[in-house]
């Protein structure tokens, strides 16, 4: 079992019927909001306790500080993947896949995560290695996005593009030193793979993929942060199908 905690990630939580609620715990006394009414309304549609404590016993209780509960905690079954084979059986009509490699910080993969639901991505793609899992942190970062949007993870990276292209998907790298990704038409069916900071996208990765694509930057520090890359992409992708 896991801790979910606030508002917004707390209802996409409740709202997945993926997810087991096994008590939802709520801090007394909290004034009126529709984000708590719609948390306890959907609570008690699916018969999921609720617990009523003080502001200082839910501190005390799940030791957050700073209050990041802001006032209510889930306690629920770990997070639970979608296969590969869902994914690819129930795409789009025009595929649209995020796929990540090896993003280790929690923070960068929620971002990501709430990014690609809000830009209509089919899913997102993560390894089973040396990647940051679906915690109660990434859950929290993504405003409850990991609950909205499949998220697959793969044994190997590698063997899921060949996959991919084999559906006719073009599979584009994000990285330096490749084609402007505002001069590239990005309204037919494709995926992205976006690589770590630090280590960047590997080169078999790279070799496999049927073009890299380069987001233009005129400073000096030549790197974006990873979680900035996503957005950028994908919602270019949006802005170009829409």
């Amino acid at each position: 079992m896991e801790h979910i905690y606030g508002r917004r990630p707390v209802l996409s939580v409740l709202e997945n019927p993926r997810r087991q609620i096994k008590f939802v715990t709520i801090q007394k006394d909290l004034p009126s909001n529709t984000t708590i009414n719609d948390i306890v309304d959907v609570a008690n549609k699916r018969n999921i306790k609720i617990e009523y404590v003080s502001d200082t016993k839910l501190e005390r209780q799940f030791s957050m500080g700073q209050r990041r509960h802001q006032g209510v905690v889930a306690t629920t079954s770990d997070f639970k993947y979608f296969e590969l084979s869902n994914l690819l059986d129930n795409l789009s009509e025009k595929p649209f896949i995020l796929i990540l490699d090896h993003i280790n910080d929690p923070h960068n993969l929620g971002a990501i995560v709430r990014s690609a639901e809000l830009a209509g991505v089919d899913g997102v793609i993560v390894p089973d290695r040396r990647n940051s899992p679906i915690s109660n942190t990434v859950v929290k970062t993504s405003a409850g996005a990991t609950e909205k949007v499949p998220i697959i993870k793969v044994t190997n990276i590698n063997d899921t593009i060949r996959k991919i292209k084999k559906l006719g998907i073009k599979v584009y790298a994000i990285e330096i030193g490749g084609t402007n990704i505002y001069t590239k038409d990005l309204t037919d069916g494709l995926a992205f793979v976006l690589g770590s900071e630090g280590e960047g996208i590997h080169k078999l990765t790279l070799e496999l993929s049927d073009e890299i694509l380069t987001i233009p930057m005129f400073g000096y520090t030549n790197s974006l942060n990873v979680s900035v890359a996503s957005g950028i992409v994908l919602f270019e992708t949006a802005r170009q199908r829409n």
